[in-house]
């Protein structure tokens, strides 16, 4: 790369212009970065070793140790995933594949669709037609079940589909399952997803192993071992390992073995001390213009990085025995629109956006579905602060088709996952485990979803402070008066942003005074 982000100077410097020192930073990544120059080349900047990836679009390795140049997961392949049963013995491998927009769904009805739309192809035995009704939003059906295999499968559309819908989306690949054992590391909504190159492995991973009897993992692992699935080519075995918390010579021969070749130690990601307003498509939590943003870096983070538009601000967390081990900062702006938020730890990057007031009004239709909890309505991409107990929790529709996934995170950060089930089954999931839960989140494929958060996951501190007197607000009073309520916990007092950038800045104490980042 020809440029950097100098920490020393708080600005872009060019690799032609720099000196050699170690406070240069990826402008992309924000990992550490060195300089290169001499007689034979042209001066620039090349992240350290364990720094860069293929995620980063300034990462330009010499040699790649982050896979075999064909990963079966690239050029067209689907991600194969791992999902585990209620009784939690039994697993079934699947993939998910894309639903229809809303703008797709406006321009057509289920009955349209009424015909096999997708062909699943696999060696050996007979084509699986897939009905393209199932790829309705929020019909819960989605989700394909496969059969292990060490053959690949293909997917192919067929059939007339309606105009305005673009099919080749759905035409893909999977990779089949290694005959030495595969990988499957954890995913979203307490799935696993296959090992690949730009999957994380960490220590204290709960991960799953299927393979032949041969693959079975060391006997000094945590195992349990899972029930097995019989095929006609073989009888596949599972293995639910549960890694050290910290570096375990057999664990790192065994996954050595599925091609993994960093095993990264488990780090706290950085938080946003201040509640979202709201959560757009896709759970992009929103924040209202001029409002400062609390950030709570990772203990393990050095820089501080804010991004929006062409616009790109880092600070470094300057720490010491005498500062507080985890710095609060705030972000503020005066400009809307995507923002990115990152330090230079591995994977610890969230996108926000920020909206205006008129963006965070309340919308005058009736949402396709709502989960109703005690007197409050929460429409999809919201988010409650909501006690242990419930007197009523019911979700309503008005689709009937519409299906629900619900997961659970309790306090020991263990999952539980409920898939497919109807309104009424969903509701009285999450009224079993709700005082056992410090999080929940209900989603109706894409058609959005509600985030409930119990007053048990809140810290001593900050979240207690967030929500205090403040419960009996409606909405958007209730997000304001948060907002002040973590600007105290960054800042003593109240600073209006005048400048038309990012700023990052650390809380002010009686001995330290304020540093504004330097724009550039």
């Amino acid at each position: 790369m020809d440029r950097a982000f100098d920490l020393t100077r708080e600005q872009h410097v060019l690799a032609i212009d720099a000196q050699r020192h170690d406070g240069y930073v990826c402008p992309c990544c924000c990992g550490r970065v060195h300089l290169r120059d001499g007689m034979s080349k042209i001066a620039h900047f090349a992240h350290k070793k364990d720094e860069g990836t293929p995620l980063c679009e300034e990462y330009h390795p010499g040699s790649n140790r982050y896979g075999h140049a064909r990963d079966p997961m690239l050029d067209g392949y689907s991600p194969l995933l791992l999902r585990l049963h209620s009784d939690r013995n039994r697993w079934s491998l699947f993939i998910d594949l894309e639903s229809l927009t809303l703008e797709e769904a406006e321009r057509t009805v289920p009955s349209v669709l009424a015909f096999d739309g997708l062909t699943l192809h696999r060696a050996g035995t007979a084509p699986r037609k897939i009905r393209a009704a199932s790829l309705w939003p929020g019909s819960g059906r989605s989700s394909v079940l496969v059969q292990p295999s060490r053959e690949s499968s293909i997917i192919q559309t067929s059939g007339k589909w309606p105009n305005g819908i673009r099919p080749d989306r759905w035409r893909t690949q999977l990779a089949g399952l290694s005959p030495k054992g595969t990988l499957f590391v954890p995913h979203h909504g307490g799935a696993f997803r296959r090992y690949d190159w730009a999957t994380a492995v960490r220590w204290g991973d709960t991960v799953v192993a299927v393979g032949p009897a041969r693959a079975m993992p060391p006997n000094t692992l945590d195992i349990t071992t899972l029930d097995s699935t019989a095929t006609a080519e073989n009888t596949w075995h599972a293995w639910l390992v549960r890694l050290p918390k910290s570096f375990n010579s057999a664990a790192r021969r065994w996954l050595a073995g599925f091609g993994v070749a960093r095993i990264e130690q488990r780090t706290t990601r950085t938080r946003l001390a201040t509640p979202a307003v709201e959560y757009g498509p896709g759970g992009v939590p929103r924040y209202l213009l001029g409002e400062p943003i609390v950030v709570v870096p990772s203990p393990q983070a050095h820089v501080l990085a804010a991004e929006s538009h062409a616009t790109f601000n880092a600070k470094s967390l300057r720490r010491s025995r005498t500062t507080p081990p985890v710095p609060a900062c705030f972000v503020s702006a005066i400009e809307s629109g995507p923002l990115r938020i990152r330090t230079d730890t591995t994977g610890d990057a969230f996108q926000t956006e920020i909206i205006t007031e008129s963006v965070t009004a309340e919308p005058t239709s009736v949402p396709l579905w709502s989960l109703r909890f005690n007197d409050q309505l929460l429409p999809p991409y919201s988010t409650q602060q909501v006690p242990n107990q419930a007197d009523t929790l019911r979700i309503g529709t008005t689709v009937p088709a519409l299906r629900f996934s619900v997961t659970a995170v309790a306090g020991d950060n263990t999952i539980e996952s409920s898939w497919d089930a109807e309104a009424s089954a969903a509701a009285e999931w999450i009224m079993q485990r709700l005082s056992d839960s410090v999080e929940i989140e209900v989603r109706a494929g894409n058609l959005g979803f509600v985030r409930l958060h119990t007053h048990q996951s809140a810290t001593p501190v900050s979240r207690s402070r967030l929500m205090r007197g403040v419960e009996s607000q409606d909405r958007s009073t209730r997000s304001r008066m948060a907002w002040r309520e973590a600007y105290k916990l960054s800042v003593d007092h109240a600073d209006e942003p005048t400048d038309p950038h990012w700023e990052i800045r650390r809380r002010r104490g009686p001995s330290d005074p304020t540093n504004p980042l330097h724009k550039v």
